[in-house]
């Protein structure tokens, strides 16, 4: 039984997913259906989507079509293109809720720092990842009308060099659900 930590009432079920306090709109997830289904959904890059097709600022590529700081710059950004899953049946983008994701990568740090985001509302928040192999959580929608549908899922990688060699981003996958 969940109970709001402010007005230590029951939590009413709001949705499939949430339970939700009247009074003041404390909001908890049901355990039971919190990571139901997984993380099942595979983007691969820089296979699935080249780097070229993100946004790079102070990036580039190398021989080896790794991610890499360009010339003397200490700090860059790659920001991937809207990841969608199109039905291949209809011909159409699938527009559903992205609430979990899971990053795998090959990457060689050097002298510096790599930090990984992920937002499933276009940019506007982003949640970021250190370990890899995590899943995290984004935000939740599509439990009432109010809400906005959180589909469009977007990668951020930030490169940091202290000194000496670029830190190198081989590869990433990017696992996700879609409801």
């Amino acid at each position: 039984m969940a109970i709001c930590p402010i007005h230590k009432k029951r939590l009413k079920p709001l949705g499939r997913l949430s339970l939700v306090c009247d009074r003041c709109g404390y909001k908890e997830y049901k355990p039971s259906k919190f990571w139901l289904p997984d993380v099942r959904n595979v983007v691969s890059m820089p296979s699935g989507f080249s780097w070229s097709t993100f946004t790079l600022t102070n990036l580039t590529t190398d021989a080896s079509g790794y991610l890499v700081l360009s010339g003397t710059n200490t700090v860059g950004t790659a920001l991937s293109p809207e990841i969608s899953i199109r039905n291949s049946t209809k011909h159409v983008l699938r527009k559903r809720n992205i609430t979990k994701a899971k990053i795998d990568w090959d990457h060689s740090v050097n002298n510096g720092t790599i930090q990984y985001a992920v937002s499933n509302d276009g940019g506007s928040n982003y949640t970021q990842t250190d370990t890899e192999n995590a899943k995290f959580h984004l935000n939740h929608g599509n439990e009432s009308p109010l809400q906005a549908y959180y589909y469009d899922l977007r990668l951020l990688i930030t490169i940091r060099k202290t000194s000496g060699s670029s830190p190198q981003v081989k590869s990433i996958v990017l696992k996700h659900d879609y409801k």
